[in-house]
């Protein structure tokens, strides 16, 4: 629960109360109108003439009803909008087809985590095509536009895990961007985000270590944490949308058992065999149309990758055996 969750059910319950009014109300006039003035008792029809104070007494409760709806929302919506001097911000790029969320000391993930009873300001913007930022929970909905960087501000106030998703169509696996967001007590929140990033730091400087020239090579647990910068990258560049690492058939090849596997691809035109090796995968991934494994479209896009995440994240397929 956020904030402003109890505020937002209660705009919904007012607007739906007056509805719910309304419509016992005219039914009833309605009914009681259809008996009094049936055929068979009033067999003359009159004249109606003007009467002007019922003609604005129903213009002016209606004005009325629908400007303290509008003047309620409003209020609500600006407790969104209000953004807290000491406000914890985390960046929030959509893209097809998954979540990216990154905090104020440069950790990323797919998952948002929010710190319990602090502030928040989602800072929204879209890779691609819209897409609208969705948790029920919080009663949170926010379009992100394509070139247009958006925002909302939030306190959650209960821990747990809540669903977050698209609630805006947006291509072919729309579905499958849903992620969720976890809200943490104050040490749990800020031990992930500096653990998490600290990996992420160990792992460079390992890569560092080992690949600096004139270095004695150290011993250091260097495949288990490229595995895991490989599983990080491979989420937050959206591999997953398009190659599963379960086997099954997403609009890519999966990743699972593709290391060292033959397959037919087209190439200028040409079918031809290849093994699935390191510089296949390497050259797949910065350059996807140069050869296409068949049976698949080509519509991935070329990859700007630094050397080391290429590094990592051939290596994580390698592990998906």
């Amino acid at each position: 629960m956020a904030n402003f969750t109890r505020d937002v059910d209660n705009v919904f319950l007012y607007i739906s109360g007056i509805g719910f009014f309304l419509l016992l109300l005219i039914t009833f006039l309605m009914l009681f109108f259809i008996f009094k003035y049936r055929s068979s008792k009033n067999k003359e029809a009159e004249d109606v003439k003007d009467n002007i104070v019922l003609e604005i007494t129903w213009t002016l409760i209606p004005t009325v009803i629908v400007l303290s709806m509008f003047y309620y929302g409003f209020y609500v919506f600006k407790k969104m909008r209000y953004i807290p001097p000491d406000a914890y911000e985390i960046k929030v790029t959509g893209r097809q087809w998954s979540w990216l969320f990154e905090y104020e000391n440069g950790f990323k993930s797919d998952t948002l985590y929010l710190l319990l009873n602090k502030p928040v300001k989602l800072t929204m913007k879209t890779m691609d095509v819209i897409h609208s930022l969705y948790i029920p929970a919080f009663r949170i909905k926010e379009d992100l536009p394509p070139g247009y960087e958006t925002y909302i501000s939030l306190t959650p106030k209960d821990t747990g895990t809540y669903d977050l998703l698209c609630a805006e169509y947006c291509g072919d696996l729309h579905s499958y961007m849903v992620t969720k967001v976890k809200v943490l007590e104050e040490e749990k929140f800020y031990s992930k985000i500096k653990g998490e990033k600290e990996l992420e730091e160990k792992v460079e400087k390992t890569e560092e270590k080992i690949e600096a020239p004139g270095k004695k090579e150290e011993k250091l647990d260097f495949d288990i944490n490229l595995v895991d910068k490989g599983k990080k990258l491979v989420s937050e560049k959206v591999c997953i949308a398009c190659h599963s690492t379960d086997g099954s058939r997403l609009i890519g090849p999966s990743f699972k058992g593709m290391y060292g596997k033959k397959e037919v691809v087209v190439s200028a035109g040409k079918e031809v065999e290849i093994v699935a090796d390191d510089e296949y995968l390497k050259e797949s991934i910065l350059e996807p149309a140069k050869k296409v494994v068949k049976g698949y479209e080509n519509l991935m896009p070329p990859s700007e990758l630094k050397e080391e995440e290429l590094k990592a994240i051939i290596e994580y397929i390698k592990s998906l055996k």
